[in-house]
């Protein structure tokens, strides 16, 4: 069976989830999720992607990033958004079918991918090259580069950036990159072979604001839900630690900016009210059967299955309606069931934070 394609929109914020297969531990080394951590960090940078929130658990990994459309600078014709690639979503003349009566695909019903639409100039593609390679392999792309355009063959510095650029502004491409980088060593450090994560990722579509804000929340209370910690503050392998100081101290702070509307004091202050915020025993029975509908700060404290699975977070309906337009074209309809019984079960009338 063909897979479906991702709901995927221009400006579209998203809550990432992947779980190791038959959910094994293999995160759980302290260093190893630093290392997470910093690809992270690495590959949105090179993807022009924001991590707005971010987890590591020892079986699994969360993220909340936005994905920009691609800069009026870097477009090819300012008039026109490259989306047909940079969305991840390519038109239906560019997915062939697998196979045919007939044997083989006839050479004229295959149609290559469209063109990226954009480029980067040579020293910001070097500086992305850093964050993603580290600095001696984008020293020599620069180095080489450079004689090249030297001898007047600059189609073929741009030529050699497309594989990059095809990598840029799309969530799959920046969530397979480090998924790969976690598959390729948890494999190599342990002796084996073979998948490492037990499926997709899955992937909701979030609504800016309260939407948000509570994938946001859910995000960083994944350490605390789980017992591993009293306080998100003391788990350094998510945003909200990261936050309070450190290496990516900064940049998690701007990621809540955005997130919240606020400045990180008056953000912190709203979270940590958020979290405090803890529903009664009896609470998740009775949003359960429709007796209750749960404020978005008392959801996150629960084991709700649609906030992991790819739920598309939504508070008004006229998102509620586009983005079941785009289920019903391009997914299952149980991603739509998921949708609907998510925003039944919060009353977004009573802030997130």
């Amino acid at each position: 069976m063909a897979r479906k394609n991702r709901v995927q929109v221009p400006n579209g914020t998203y809550h990432v989830t992947s779980r190791l297969t038959e959910r094994a531990h293999w995160l759980q080394d302290p260093s190893f999720k630093d290392m997470i951590v910093s690809w992270m960090h690495g590959v949105a940078e090179f993807a022009g992607v924001e991590l707005l929130a971010w987890c590591v658990m020892d079986n699994h990994f969360h993220m909340l990033v936005h994905v920009p459309e691609v800069p009026d600078e870097y477009r090819l014709d300012s008039t026109k958004s490259p989306d047909a690639f940079a969305f991840g979503m390519r038109p239906e003349e560019c997915n062939p079918p697998l196979w045919s009566p007939g044997g083989d695909v006839p050479a004229d019903t295959v149609v290559r991918r469209p063109p990226t639409g954009f480029t980067l100039p040579d020293d910001e593609m070097v500086r992305r090259l850093e964050a993603l390679y580290g600095e001696k392999r984008a020293d020599a792309f620069a180095r080489r580069w450079e004689k090249l355009r030297v001898k007047g063959q600059g189609a073929t510095v741009e030529a050699e950036k497309e594989p990059f650029l095809r990598r840029m502004y799309s969530l799959s491409p920046f969530v397979k990159t480090i998924k790969e980088r976690i598959a390729r060593h948890v494999n190599t450090t342990m002796g084996r072979s073979g998948h490492v994560f037990e499926e997709r990722f899955f992937s909701g579509l979030i609504e800016d604001g309260k939407g948000a804000c509570m994938a946001s929340l859910y995000v960083d209370y994944n350490p605390v839900r789980a017992g591993m910690v009293a306080d998100a503050a003391e788990y350094r392998w998510c945003s909200f630690a990261a936050a309070h100081g450190g290496r990516f101290a900064e940049s998690s702070r701007r990621g809540y900016v955005r997130t919240f509307g606020k400045e990180w004091p008056e953000a912190c202050t709203a979270i940590r009210r958020a979290f405090a915020d803890i529903p009664d025993e009896g609470a998740e029975e009775r949003m359960r059967k429709g007796e209750e509908r749960l404020r978005p700060s008392q959801l996150i404290h629960l084991r709700v299955s649609e906030l992991s699975r790819g739920a598309y977070v939504a508070e008004s309906e006229s998102f509620v309606a586009k983005t079941r337009a785009r289920l019903a074209k391009g997914f299952p309809s149980a991603s739509s069931g998921r949708l609907l019984k998510l925003v039944a079960m919060v009353d977004w009338k009573s802030s997130a934070a």
